[in-house]
Parts: C-alpha cells; sequence; structure tokens
C-alpha cells in the first residue's frame, strides 16, 4: 500500500527453501529464463537445456547461479521442487507476483561450504522464490495512492515420477501442473484474493501483533496534516507498537524538538522520508543535523548531508557525525580526510564496535596497516575477538608484513558471521597469506589447499 501522493519503489521476493537431493528438479511453466551467474551478466537462455547440461536439475550444475523463468502468460504463476519420486514442494500465487526463481549453490567446494554454513552438514537445500518483478535486479513503481494485493499457496504436491523426469519438457511442465492444479487451481486462489479483499474494510476479531513502530509513527505524523490514509480498520497501527526508536520522532513531532541526549551513544533510529526535513530544519542541538544529513544522503544531496554533519560536529563533537562525514570522504575517494574523520569518530567513540571495524577498514584502505594495528591492539577483548576485525587485523599484520601474525590468526580458525554473499575476503586473505609465506623460502609457507572453512567463493576454481 503507498498511502503517498507520489510513487515509491516496491520490492517483492517470498524466499523458499527446500531440501536438495541428488535428483531434485525445479520445474515453471516456462521456455526460457533470465541467467544470473557471478561474473555479473545477464543472460537469456532456454529451459531446461542450456550450454549442454539440463538446468533444472540444481546437482548437474558446478557453479552457483540464479535462474529467472519468463512464465507463460496463460498459466497462474507457479513453481514446484519434486525429487526423484515425483514428491515435493509447490507454491502457486494469483498473477500480481508473476516472477519465479530458482537459485542453487552449485556442486563446487565454495557452494558446499555456503550449505554447510548456512544450514549444517548434511543439509542441503536450494531455493524457489516468487516475486513481483521479473528478477531480483530490479524493483518497480508503485503509483501513488495505490495498493497491491496478491494471495500465494504452499502445499506438497506428488505426480508421476516418470512424467516429472521426463525428457520431454513439455509433459514434465503439464504433469507438474496438473499436480499444483490438484492443490489448487488458478481461479480458486484468485477466488481466495476476491474473499480476501473483504478483510480490509473489517477490525481484526483477534489482535496477534501491533506491528512495528513505524506503522504508528507515521500514523500520528499524517494525522497533523489532517491525512487519515493510515487510519486502516483491518490493519489497524496501534500505539502499543511504539518504542524507543520512534519516541525521538514522536517528541520532534509534538515539541518541534528532538530530545536532548548525551552524543556518548548512537542514535535510537534516523527517518528518510522527505516529509521530516523541514522539522529537522528547524530544530536545535546535534542531534538534528545528524539526522538532517542522513535524510539528505538518502536523496542524493551529499553537499547539503556534509554541511548538515559538520554543523552537528560544531555545536558538539560526536563519534556519529564524524563517522558520516568520513564515510562521505571515502566515497569520494578523498582518503586523507575519511581517515581524519574516522579518528576523531573512533577517539569518541572507542567502544562502539561497528565504528572500530570501519575505522581499521579505512586505514588499510588508506595505506595505513601500521595505525590499524595500533587501534586493533588498543581495543578490548570483547572487540578484539569479533571474526569481522581478527579478519582486519590479519589483512594489516600482512600489510605490515607481520606473516606469522597473520597465521597465527588464520590457523586459530577465523569465522566472520555477517559474511556476505559474493564476499571472497577470506580466501583472498588466505591465497595472499600463503603466496607471502611461500616467499620466504619453499619449507616455510603453508599447504597450497584453501582450508574448506575459508571457501566461500561462488565460483568453481579456474572458471
Amino acid at each position: 500500500m503507498n498511502p503517498n501522493d507520489h510513487e515509491v519503489p516496491v520490492y517483492w521476493w517470498s524466499n523458499i527453501a527446500v531440501p536438495e537431493t541428488a535428483d531434485t528438479r525445479v520445474i515453471a511453466p516456462a521456455d526460457q529464463a533470465w541467467h544470473f551467474a557471478y561474473d555479473h551478466r545477464l543472460r537469456r537462455v532456454p529451459v531446461p537445456n542450456y550450454s549442454g547440461t539440463d538446468l533444472t536439475y540444481t546437482t548437474r550444475a558446478a557453479a552457483s547461479a540464479d535462474y529467472f523463468f519468463e512464465l507463460d502468460s496463460g498459466d497462474g504463476p507457479w513453481i514446484a521442487a519434486l525429487d526423484g519420486a515425483g514428491r515435493g514442494l509447490a507454491q502457486r500465487s494469483t498473477r500480481r507476483l508473476t516472477g519465479r526463481e530458482l537459485f542453487h549453490w552449485g556442486t563446487h567446494r565454495g557452494g558446499n561450504r555456503w550449505q554447510e554454513w548456512l544450514s549444517g552438514p548434511g543439509a542441503p537445500y536450494l531455493e524457489i522464490q516468487a516475486g513481483l518483478a521479473r528478477t531480483q535486479l530490479e524493483h518497480l513503481a508503485l503509483p501513488a495512492r495505490t495498493t497491491w494485493s496478491w494471495t500465494e499457496a504452499y502445499g506438497h504436491v506428488h505426480i508421476d515420477p516418470a512424467a516429472a523426469h521426463s525428457d520431454d519438457w513439455q509433459q514434465a511442465r503439464a504433469a507438474a501442473g496438473k499436480g499444483v492444479d490438484a492443490l489448487i487451481t488458478s481461479a480458486r486462489i484468485e477466488r481466495e484474493l476476491e474473499e480476501a479483499e473483504d478483510w480490509t474494510t473489517g477490525e481484526p476479531v483477534e489482535f496477534l501483533h501491533p506491528g512495528s513502530g513505524w506503522g504508528a509513527l507515521e500514523r500520528h505524523r499524517c494525522a497533523k496534516s489532517g491525512d487519515d490514509s493510515l487510519n486502516l480498520p483491518a490493519t489497524p497501527f496501534p500505539d502499543t507498537g511504539l518504542g524507543p526508536e520512534q519516541e525521538p520522532w514522536l517528541t520532534l513531532l509534538n515539541g518541534g524538538q528532538l530530545p536532548r541526549c548525551a552524543p556518548t551513544a548512537p542514535p535510537a533510529s534516523y527517518e528518510v522520508s522527505p516529509e521530516w526535513e523541514p522539522l529537522l530544519e528547524q530544530a536545535d542541538g546535534w542531534l538534528s543535523p545528524l539526522c538532517l544529513g542522513v535524510l539528505r544522503v538518502a536523496r542524493g544531496d551529499l553537499d547539503g548531508a556534509a554541511d548538515a554533519w559538520t554543523r552537528s560536529v560544531e555545536d558538539t563533537p560526536n563519534a556519529w557525525a564524524w563517522r558520516n562525514l568520513g564515510a562521505l570522504a571515502a566515497h569520494r575517494e578523498r582518503l586523507p580526510a575519511a581517515v581524519d574523520a574516522y579518528v576523531r569518530a573512533g577517539d569518541l567513540a572507542p567502544d562502539h564496535l561497528p565504528l572500530t571495524r570501519e575505522l581499521v577498514g579505512i586505514l588499510l584502505r588508506a595505506g595505513r596497516a601500521d595505525l590499524a594495528l595500533e587501534r586493533v591492539d588498543s581495543r578490548g577483548a570483547d572487540q578484539r575477538a569479533d571474526g569481522r576485525l581478527r579478519m582486519l587485523e590479519a589483512r594489516a599484520a600482512l600489510e605490515t608484513g607481520d606473516t606469522t601474525r597473520c597465521g597465527r590468526i588464520l590457523n586459530d580458525g577465523l569465522d566472520v558471521p555477517n559474511l556476505r554473499e559474493g564476499d571472497t575476503s577470506l580466501s583472498d586473505l588466505w591465497n595472499a597469506w600463503r603466496r607471502a609465506t611461500a616467499e620466504a623460502g619453499p619449507t616455510a609457507g603453508p599447504d597450497t589447499t584453501l582450508p574448506h572453512r575459508y571457501d566461500f567463493v561462488m565460483r568453481p576454481e579456474g572458471s
């Protein structure tokens, strides 16, 4: 639902993880798909046979990949993942949710490591997904004062295994389609959506959850200008959802000022909706220009953001505005200025782990590995035990020539819980250490094989 007088970007994918067996086949009513591989290219490919392999069998592919199916318009959107016995999970939706995707990790070492890390040993999985757009690389524009609705159904299907795994793709498609129809037909799920529309006009019979407090805050903000668009009977935003994150904004809305607070702790929250800008511009103190800068940078006004953050630190030196000035300088490749701002921020909030990570990272980027190690060494045991900071420490040690310190961290075992898909920092670090130690002599270097625990590469070796 977009209650605004302007369009907003909208993005949605229902992510469905299903068990992956050696003979799992993913079927959707499509003869073509958009293939996104980890060379960052999007290709339109035939389904099911592409590049000598049946892409609908995930264990026949070496590399990780996404396939976004081009669904035939004649069928209501659906997708199914079926094992060798023709059994598995199917998902169907009304026509608004037009996208369908298959994602698999592949059979290379890095893909196996990802599966093990995320799902546990011996529990491989793949993903079937349903979205508003054709691919996950795009979003749609939701027009002003517009609501989009859809209904989804999930369930177990069982079809003739010979048909499910037929070499004739059209036969497999038709058999799977009948299996999904036995679960719920396209006409039936469209009726379910029509009947569900009645729910949008009636109050809940029972309150299960109030939702986040942001809906309640936005309802209050709209009400200030006489806008009742968020007074929704079926999906109310009660004040019981309001909490510490919304409290400063209620104070600003009702009193014209953000609460007075010490700059030793980070702000509870930020707002980037343009409607808050006039209120922030009129408010006093260091916190208001800090939040104003965040709002401005969200809309692309970098100079305006820098001006606001400078006013914040001039009012009261605080780590959060200095950090933002450092991040902006780094974005503009002004590394000396970025280092200066981040050091100021780190001095003001030495116990804030996310800031320490960023500070050490920018020092490495600026070629100051020696200073990065000094910062790591000055932090307490809790921060130094953090996986990402230990990885940065190992990088800094390697860049200063201390291969022993780097190797000790790697050999002790390094885990980075917030590692992102496609991030090869761990394997890059280990390979760099291996090369550095090998240069010291033929007997000094480690085994040349990348350890399994550090292999998060999304493609097979050499591809």
